[in-house]
């Protein structure tokens, strides 16, 4: 079975919203290349916390994404860990407990890809 990671999720989410902005909206490549690299911290950070989901949703009002990581738990011991790049280059995050009491869920939100043509 493979792993299904950020860029999976995040690819199928964008392209269907890309398609419902369009002709209006498109998407910006340096900001989705920018955005693919913080999938792939994202990816790490879920090999390494045994994360046990994803999910991708954009937000209508002003097209923000986020980015929604479920795990057992978040442990940061240095201030060079790859979860503190998350937390710097997102513009807001939240942790909060799930239904199942052994899971956190982190949620990162991140400015909007899309630009006006």
């Amino acid at each position: 079975m493979s792993f299904i990671t950020c860029k999976d999720i995040a690819h199928m989410v964008l392209e269907e919203v890309t398609e419902q902005l369009a002709p209006s909206y498109c998407i910006n490549d340096l900001r989705y290349q920018v955005f693919e690299y913080y999938c792939s911290i994202f990816d790490s950070v879920s090999e390494e916390m045994e994360g046990q989901s994803f999910g991708v949703d954009v937000d209508p009002a002003d097209l923000s994404v986020r980015v929604i990581l479920v795990c057992p738990m978040i442990t940061v011991e240095d201030s060079n860990h790859m979860i503190l790049e998350l937390i710097m280059r997102c513009r807001s995050f939240a942790f909060e407990p799930t239904d199942d009491p052994e899971f956190l869920s982190a949620s990162f939100f991140f400015p909007s890809l899309w630009v006006e043509r």
